[in-house]
């Protein structure tokens, strides 16, 4: 029924196409009968199902306020969903004269409005746009977002949704400190400060906080040298004659419990022993490491530079990943403290590389200025996060004999010497003061001066031109303050902190003129030179975009062509693979979920940050290759570095970095639907979500979000006596054959059940709940995973390989409107209206004929109308 229906609203189309006139439908005389013979009893007088009432809607789709809804309820249609199956069904005519009357004055009347409707919301930059505007117009590398309220995520998905980008006066607050904080790092001023310079070499004696490293040592179970435990504790044992620790398997709990409770009591006895024995004079494993002793908190950049290297360089294990974190001791540990950056160490054994770290000390945590800490100073961890801790902790499963040979064979991470230095830039002032405030000319007396530093700065702030208005402004404001600030530079840095407070600069430069209020306007040069540039590279134009803008010739279609390819295809665009990749597979969902230990012991959650880049680098691959984006669906390549090869159980490329991977025919991977992002993200932590998996799948592949469970519908309780011996499937199945339960399960449960082959944290599997405890205590029964199922047009397809070819063969043209619904709305900032459908059928259309390229795509996008008014 569902398939003749599609069909025959195909034929209409292009019949409508060819005859270039509609056949004219009286509603009243027409439709109205059948809408209250089939309709009315659901959504009429005396229900309405999902809020909707359709004998009060106003069938003029033109004039009146209801398009939206009829939107909806075409869909519905198409989809099968309405009306019910339990209910009275509408004749195949019946039917496809409904949907061509809903078709026919959709498309009329989104034609006649789309010259009114879909104005972009005056947006707010996001958190991340704001850093990175900050840092390009300061010159100054800091985290500029850090205490600002996280942004929203929009109904579709996406944090640069203008209608959700608030704001309120304590988020002014943040703002104004926040530019307090860069102009204070940006404009200098007095003489040069003393720089720092500090190096620490394999012959220091005096490198190691030792008192830090006796502390760290006691405590067994937590963050603690990787070298105290994987090496110590097998020796502690001979050294005190636990010999269990000597069998390659201890069977008996207690006798478990008893060996650990051992070991901890020599522990303590040889700690003292241990700390000085395990430092040899060489840098090994976790140390941490006073760089800087200070008074008051350094400020400015520093330069952290390291040599290291790995003893083996052709281990079959992963190479040391060294972190570097920054911060200051207040007790046990290094807190508060954050991380300054990580990097693979891959060297042959006996050679060494220097590695370079950059940040600004304002961005760590420091003692507070008077204060006398216990533990002065700035301190540098560094840590190997390649750590094998989680087959330390199964120790008493494994036997002691694994561990050892982790400990032989595992590449250690091995420093040979640390340097600081601060500043980076010797120039005094440096360049970031300079570009604000450059030498006066002989000629300026101090307010000429002020007035054109002000002009110059708002106009890179504004990202456009400035008016007198907007310069005296600022200009009235610097001299109100002058008398209670004593320096010129204080003057300058709360004068720019104004400017940096201001909604121009806060928000895209994009302002509807009082007689347009109604109407949509072409963008100016300026405004358009914005939405390129926060589209591509999530920051301020640059000086190219900024001169077409000038001239006016960047809305010129050959500029704008070969502009748009040049900010795509430079490295600044890692911002759009970053933000609208990242928002529009919810790669932050990865993070949202715990892994549960009982189930995957072995899980080390540093590899979360892996699979939150696979699908990035997946991405771009896609899009700078020019790829067809169906790969999407499924493809003949992955994205892998060592670590996440490993973890999925294939062949290792030799490198750290993401690399394409040519995959085999029989490879059950390929596709953003076999990454462990997708797959982890939407799972409980424990075991595999199929409704979870479908939700995600209908809403960022398909365009076609399921909706909000009805409130008064319970979730599966797998402890229920009917649910006890039965897989999710089968739970799933019993669950549908409640009629309020199957209007929505029907369209959504297939679509999830061809990933039950996966297990929740992205492996493959053909085995679930192998004899994990439940929190009553009982053993969950294992039972084979079953991952075929009929999908909602009738197809028969078995795990997730047959599913993503049934994709491409059948679901093209829908994952076609669907990734064109998702770009169109990350572009525009806004959500799509029901006007928007006919832009949507055309950039799709063009999508397909162009092969599903990225680029033809985003061109296409910003050609368009919608892109290039407001």
């Amino acid at each position: 029924m569902k398939n003749t229906l599609i069909v025959f609203s195909l034929s209409l189309f292009l019949m409508l196409g060819l005859n270039g006139q509609e056949k004219k439908i009286d509603f009243h005389q027409e439709i109205e009968p059948l809408l209250a013979k089939y309709c009315y009893q659901c959504h009429g007088p005396d229900k309405q199902k999902s809020g909707i009432r359709i004998d009060t809607m106003n069938p003029d789709m033109l004039k009146g306020q209801h398009g939206g809804k009829w939107r909806e309820i075409l869909d519905a249609i198409d989809r099968g969903d309405m009306p019910p199956d339990d209910e009275p069904l509408p004749s195949d005519p019946e039917r496809e004269l409904i949907s061509e009357w809903m078709s026919s004055e959709l498309d009329r009347s989104a034609k006649a409005l789309r010259s009114t409707g879909g104005h972009v919301t005056l947006r707010r930059l996001t958190g991340y746009e704001y850093t990175n505007t900050m840092k390009d117009l300061l010159g100054v590398d800091l985290d500029f977002s850090k205490n600002l309220p996280p942004d929203t995520k929009g109904i579709d998905g996406y944090k640069n949704n203008g209608f959700y980008l608030g704001f309120s006066s304590l988020q002014l607050e943040e703002y104004y400190a926040a530019a307090r904080k860069g102009l204070n790092a940006a404009i200098v001023q007095g003489s040069a400060p003393k720089g720092i310079s500090r190096k620490i070499t394999e012959s220091d004696t005096a490198k190691f906080d030792r008192h830090t490293l006796a502390i760290f040592n006691e405590n067994l179970d937590g963050s603690v040298v990787d070298y105290v435990q994987i090496k110590s504790r097998p020796q502690i044992a001979r050294d005190n004659g636990i010999k269990r620790l000597e069998r390659n398997i201890l069977k008996a709990e207690k006798e478990e419990a008893a060996n650990l409770q051992e070991l901890k009591a020599a522990f303590e006895k040889q700690k003292a022993k241990l700390t000085a024995r395990i430092y040899p004079p060489t840098f090994q494993h976790n140390t941490m490491l006073l760089l800087y002793e200070h008074e008051s908190p350094p400020k400015g950049s520093f330069l952290l530079r390291i040599k290291a290297s790995s003893t083996r360089g052709d281990s079959e294990y992963s190479p040391p990943r060294m972190m570097v974190r920054v911060g200051t001791k207040s007790g046990v540990g290094l807190e508060p403290h954050k991380i300054l950056g990580q990097v693979d160490v891959r060297t042959q054994a006996g050679e060494a590389q220097i590695y370079e770290f950059r940040g600004n000390f304002e961005d760590f945590p420091s003692h507070e200025p008077g204060t006398k800490p216990k533990f002065p100073g700035l301190r540098f961890y560094i840590t190997d996060e390649n750590t094998v801790l989680p087959q330390v902790s199964r120790e008493n499963k494994a036997g002691p004999y694994k561990v050892q040979k982790l400990d032989k064979n595992r590449p250690q991470l091995v420093i040979h010497s640390m340097e600081l230095i601060s500043p980076i830039d010797k120039t005094w002032p440096p360049k970031s003061h300079l570009d604000i405030l450059p030498p006066r000319k002989s000629s300026e007396n101090d307010n000429d001066y002020v007035r054109r530093v002000l002009k110059n700065f708002m106009a890179k702030a504004y990202r456009r031109p400035v008016t007198s208005d907007d310069v005296n402004r600022a200009f009235n404001y610097y001299q109100d303050v002058s008398p209670s600030l004593e320096s010129f530079e204080e003057r300058m840095r709360e004068v720019l902190a104004f400017v940096l407070s201001s909604p121009h600069f806060l928000y895209l430069p994009e302002y509807q003129s009082k007689d347009s209020d109604s109407e949509k306007v072409p963008l100016n040069d300026y405004e358009l030179a914005n939405r390129l540039s926060y589209l591509f590279w999530g920051t301020m134009p640059d000086q190219e975009l900024l001169d077409l803008a000038q001239q006016g010739k960047l809305i010129q279609e050959n500029n704008l062509t070969s502009q748009m390819k040049r900010l795509l295809f430079d490295k600044r665009s890692w911002s759009f693979v970053e933000n609208f990749a990242g928002q529009w597979l919810d790669l932050e969902g990865v993070d949202g979920v715990a892994v549960n230990p009982e189930f995957f012991p072995d899980f080390d959650t540093s590899i979360k940050e892996d699979m939150k880049q696979e699908p990035l680098h997946f991405f771009a691959e896609v899009l700078y290759k020019e790829m067809s984006c169906l790969n999407f669906l499924d493809s003949d390549f992955v994205m892998l570095n060592d670590r996440l090869a490993e973890f999925y159980g294939m062949e290792k490329p030799k490198s750290g970095d993401f690399v394409k991977v040519n995959l085999k025919p029989d490879s059950m991977r390929g596709g953003v639907l076999t990454q462990a992002s997708f797959l982890l993200g939407n799972s409980t932590g424990a075991e595999s979500n199929p409704i979870y998996r479908a939700t995600w799948f209908r809403d960022r592949i398909l365009g076609d979000p399921a909706g909000d469970p009805p409130a008064d519908v319970p979730e599966l309780d797998p402890e229920s006596p009917e649910n006890k011996n039965l897989t999710l499937k089968q739970q799933l199945e019993l669950h549908r054959e409640q009629i309020s339960c199957n209007r929505c399960h029907k369209n959504l449960d297939p679509w999830g059940i061809p990933f039950e082959g996966v297990n929740a944290i992205g492996q493959y599997t053909r085995e679930l709940n192998t004899g994990k405890k439940r929190k009553s205590g009982k053993k969950h029964k294992s039972h084979l995973i079953e991952d075929d199922t009929v999908l909602p047009d009738g197809i028969k397809v078995s795990g997730s390989k047959q599913f993503r070819t049934y994709l491409l063969n059948h679901q093209k043209e829908k994952f076609s409107e669907g990734f064109c619904k998702h770009l169109l709305t990350y572009a525009l900032g806004r959500s799509l209206e029901w006007t928007d459908q006919p832009l949507v059928d055309q950039l799709s259309k063009n999508f397909q004929k162009n092969g599903y390229k990225m680029d033809r795509l985003l061109l296409d996008i910003v050609r368009s109308k919608a892109f290039r008014y407001k």
